[in-house]
């Protein structure tokens, strides 16, 4: 199945629009956006708190206390400084029904730790990638994608979020995407990718992929609220949004 991701950035307490994570435009409240996108009958909300303390699970509540939450029927992922198999399972004992655990920090083995507890659904790896030289790795740490793949347990089932940084904010780029189908086609694990998604185009040219399972948007929806019905009648119809993918 195929679906329609939210990312939502935030830092110092409100969403913002990043251009290659160095240039940031406040756009609104956290619940202002999150609701915004509710009504828009979006798949999923992400949400990675850009500039989280020691303690994750605070910085959870401080961004959605119970009020707000009980008001958010989407499924939501957050990320932020998670840094302990003990906060991850906190902040998912606190309402959120998915943690994203980031690829700079947590090696496959240890998120797969995490999702035997938790269950593979409640687990998302974000993996930001950029060009070093002639491979593809991740952004601040010596390592290759592909490395960082073959090291992913053949019966980790969570889901990972390949992010093309040095598109942030800017259009996306098919080739980069292409180059990473030749070491993670044969992967069982589910990928959804982002990075500079800004048009129908983009929406149908990366799901011609075969191992994109969804599409992950960020500054096109806060630009045009009408994106989300566009999508679902412009797309092919094996784009299947809103309820038809769901957490257990």
């Amino acid at each position: 199945m195929r679906k329609i991701v939210a990312s939502v950035l935030v830092r110092n307490q409100m969403v913002v629009n990043s251009t290659l994570f160095t240039h940031y435009k406040p756009i609104g409240s956290i619940e202002q956006i999150i609701l915004r996108l509710q009504e828009l009958e979006i798949d999923e909300i992400t949400v990675l708190n850009l500039t989280h303390s020691e303690n994750p699970l605070e910085d959870f509540r401080a961004l959605f206390p119970n009020d707000f939450l009980a008001k958010i029927s989407t499924p939501l992922a957050y990320g932020g400084g998670v840094n302990s198999q003990a906060s991850a399972e906190s902040i998912i004992a606190a309402g959120c029904e998915r943690i994203v655990l980031s690829g700079n920090r947590w090696t496959p083995r240890e998120s797969r730790r995490i999702s035997v507890n938790l269950g593979d659904q409640a687990v998302l790896i974000h993996l930001p990638l950029s060009r070093q030289g002639s491979d593809i790795g991740l952004s601040n740490k010596p390592t290759t994608a592909q490395d960082y793949f073959e090291e992913i347990p053949s019966d980790w089932g969570g889901e990972i979020y390949l992010k093309d940084r040095d598109a942030d904010g800017t259009v996306a780029r098919f080739e980069f995407f292409n180059e990473i189908s030749s070491f993670v086609a044969d992967l069982k694990t589910p990928i959804i990718v982002g990075g500079g998604v800004s048009s129908l185009n983009d929406v149908e040219e990366l799901f011609k992929l075969k191992y994109v399972r969804g599409l992950v948007i960020g500054s096109w929806l806060n630009r045009d609220e009408l994106i989300v019905p566009r999508i679902k009648s412009s797309v092919s119809p094996s784009v299947n949004l809103r309820r038809l993918v769901r957490f257990i």
